[in-house]
C-alpha cells in the first residue's frame, strides 16, 4: 500500500552563465555534401558530422528538397517520399530512421555524432531533438530516446544497442502531422561527448501500435515505425529570472502529485517537468509552450511513478532557447520495505549511478562489486537519507565485462 509522504527537496541544480551554446554539430542536418539522390546518406558520408554507430551494417537516411519525388524506397524528398511527406521543423532537412521492423528481425538504426566538446562536470545540460512518424507508416513506438555517452558506442550489425537512454519520451509518439519534442536533462560528470539516437530497446520490450494496412509501396512504411528527426540541441543551462515561490509534492495511491508556483520576470516559452529514478537523469513527462499564469501556478499528477524513489524538477525556456531547472524533488511511493535497487546507465562505459529505497529505521548500507569470476573489485560503506540513498560507481576504472553488484542495507 502506498503511503503519502512529504517531499524532501535535496539536490540544488548547478547553472553555467552566459550563453548557451548547442554542442551538437549540423543540429538540424543542413549541412550535406551533395543531393544525395536516395537513401542511406548519413551512413554513406553525405552528411558532415552524423554517421552510424560503429560496427553497425544499417543505413540511417537523409531528406532533402533535391532529392527523388515519390513512394518508393529510393525517394526522400521532404515534400513527397516514401514514408509519406512533411517540411522539416527547422531548415529544410531532416534524418530519418527505423525504429521498429517486421521485415528485418529485429533491426533497429541510430544515427551517432561527437559533440563540438565535452560537457562541464556538474553542470546541467538539455538534450533534445524533434521528430515525427511517418505519414504512411503502419506502425508507431515507444521508446523514443537518445544517449549520451563518454565514447562512440558500438551497434553489432543491426542488432538494438540495449542501454538505459539518458533520455526517453514517456509514451507512444504517433503523431504524424505536428513534430513531438523529445527531451530532459542531465548532470554532466565531463566526460560526455557523443550523442546516439535511436530506440535501446529489443521488440519485445518496445509497445507497438498498429494502424492496420495502407497502400504505402515501400516497406519502411508498409511495414515499419519510422521516424524522422530535426533539431536536435545538448546546451548547457544559464540562470533565467524565474523564482521559484513553491515547488513540492506527495505520494498518493493514484500517483505523486506535485504542485509549484512560478514568479518570472521575463517571457517564457516553455514550461517543462521532469521526472528520473536516479536523481541525476530526467526526461520530460509534461511540457507547455507559452505557458500562461494557468501553468504557472498549477499542480500534475504523475501516474506513472516507480515503487521507490521518484525525482522530479521544474525546467523553463525563453525565447532564444536559453533554459533553467529547479532543485530536485524527491517523493519516496510505496513501500519503505522493498529496497528496489536501480542501476543508470546500464551497460555502462563511464561512470554508473545507484539508487535504492532505504528500509524504514536504517540509513546504513554497503555494496561490493565482484566479477563475473568472483573476485571483489570494490568494497564500500555509507549513510542515506530521507529515506534513500545513492553512490556512483567509475566503471571507466573496470576492465570491460559483466559485474554483480551487491548492496546490504539492514537485513536486506
Amino acid at each position: 500500500m502506498s503511503r503519502p509522504l512529504l517531499a524532501a527537496i535535496f539536490f540544488s541544480a548547478i547553472f553555467v552563465l552566459g550563453d548557451a551554446q548547442n554542442l551538437v554539430p549540423n543540429p538540424s542536418f543542413e549541412t550535406y555534401t551533395g543531393c544525395p539522390g536516395g537513401n542511406s546518406a548519413i551512413s554513406n558520408g553525405f552528411v558532415p558530422s552524423w554517421n552510424r554507430p560503429p560496427g553497425s551494417i544499417i543505413t540511417p537516411d537523409l531528406f532533402t528538397p533535391c532529392t527523388s519525388s515519390g513512394t518508393s524506397c529510393t525517394d526522400f524528398n521532404t515534400a513527397n517520399n516514401c514514408v509519406g511527406s512533411s517540411p522539416a521543423f527547422q531548415g529544410t532537412s531532416y534524418a530519418g530512421i527505423l525504429w521498429y521492423y517486421t521485415a528485418g528481425g529485429g533491426l533497429k538504426e541510430y544515427i551517432q555524432a561527437q559533440l563540438t566538446a565535452f560537457c562541464t562536470a556538474g553542470t546541467v545540460y538539455r538534450a533534445s531533438y524533434r521528430t515525427k512518424l511517418g505519414n504512411l507508416c503502419r506502425y508507431g513506438t515507444n521508446r523514443l530516446g537518445l544517449y549520451i555517452s563518454a565514447t562512440a558506442i558500438n551497434q553489432a550489425g543491426n542488432a538494438p544497442i540495449l542501454v538505459t537512454p539518458t533520455v526517453q519520451r514517456t509514451g507512444q509518439v504517433l503523431d504524424k502531422v505536428n513534430w513531438t519534442p523529445v527531451s530532459g536533462t542531465f548532470t554532466a560528470v565531463g566526460t560526455e561527448r557523443y550523442i546516439t539516437i535511436g530506440n535501446f530497446y529489443a521488440d519485445a520490450s518496445t509497445s507497438i501500435f498498429d494502424f492496420g494496412s495502407n497502400s504505402a509501396t515501400c516497406l519502411f512504411a508498409s511495414a515499419a515505425a519510422y521516424y524522422m528527426i530535426d533539431s536536435v540541441n545538448v546546451r548547457p543551462a544559464v540562470i533565467l529570472p524565474v523564482e521559484v515561490a513553491r515547488f513540492g509534492g506527495k505520494a498518493q495511491s493514484n500517483g505523486d502529485l506535485l504542485d509549484w508556483e512560478l514568479l518570472p520576470a521575463t517571457s517564457l516559452s516553455e514550461l517543462w517537468l521532469e521526472h528520473g529514478t536516479d536523481g541525476e537523469h530526467f526526461s520530460t513527462i509534461a511540457s507547455w509552450l507559452n505557458p500562461q499564469s494557468a501553468h504557472l501556478k498549477s499542480e500534475f499528477l504523475h501516474t506513472d511513478a516507480v515503487v521507490g524513489p521518484n525525482y522530479y524538477r521544474l525546467g523553463w525556456a525563453d525565447e532564444s532557447g536559453d533554459f533553467s531547472v529547479s532543485e530536485v524533488v524527491q517523493i519516496q511511493h510505496g513501500d519503505l520495505a522493498f529496497m528496489n535497487l536501480t542501476l543508470s546507465p546500464n551497460p555502462s562505459d563511464a561512470l554508473a549511478t545507484v539508487a535504492f529505497a532505504l528500509p524504514q529505521e536504517v540509513s546504513a548500507y554497503s555494496w561490493k562489486l565482484t566479477s563475473a569470476a568472483g573476485a571483489v573489485v570494490m568494497t564500500h560503506a555509507g549513510e542515506g537519507r530521507s529515506g534513500h540513498a545513492y553512490f556512483e560507481i567509475a566503471t571507466n576504472a573496470l576492465a570491460a565485462g559483466i559485474y554483480l553488484l551487491q548492496v546490504r542495507c539492514g537485513n536486506q
